[in-house]
């Protein structure tokens, strides 16, 4: 509820960036870590790949660059100690995340707006470039597909 308010109303942004990390920390213990040493698979849309790409742009006002507020987000990350094995990227252009927000009746959070997703996007190509577990599917196909994708480069993964 907490964070469902963060994301909701404007709060600072290192409030949020707090109510995330408490957020996986409570899906590592409730969720993740049992199923891990159990060998399941695990996927998640909370992990930290999307704090690496998310925090940074929201915090880097705080900040007097955005590398700093990238060093904070990775420092602050560290304690957790949980890395996935493999991020899929879906890639879809921020303009395009809009249009789709723009379809759905969902609610809308405060960041997915275009700046700021422009500005994750460019995050999100840089963290690819950095980690190689990090795989871009390609989201403008239909969602089958991109789940067929994603599948196929899980069963790489395990067999290879």
């Amino acid at each position: 509820r907490q964070l469902r308010r963060c994301l909701d109303q404007d709060t600072n942004p290192l409030v949020d960036l707090y109510y995330f990390l408490a957020d996986r920390v409570n899906h590592i213990e409730r969720d993740v870590a049992e199923a891990l040493q159990e060998h399941d698979i695990v996927v998640s849309d909370r992990w930290s790949d999307s704090t690496r790409a998310y925090q940074p742009v929201r915090l880097q006002s705080e900040f007097a660059s955005l590398d700093e507020a990238r060093d904070y987000v990775r420092e602050s990350l560290r304690p957790i100690g949980y890395r996935p094995d493999l991020t899929f990227w879906i890639d879809v252009e921020p303009e395009v995340c809009i249009e789709r927000l723009e379809e759905t009746e969902d609610d809308v959070d405060k960041h997915e707006n275009l700046d700021t997703l422009q500005q994750v996007y460019e995050e999100y190509n840089r963290l690819e470039r950095g980690h190689s577990r990090i795989v871009r599917v390609d989201g403008h196909r239909p969602v089958d597909e991109v789940l067929e994708a994603c599948l196929d480069i899980v069963s790489i993964y395990r067999n290879g």
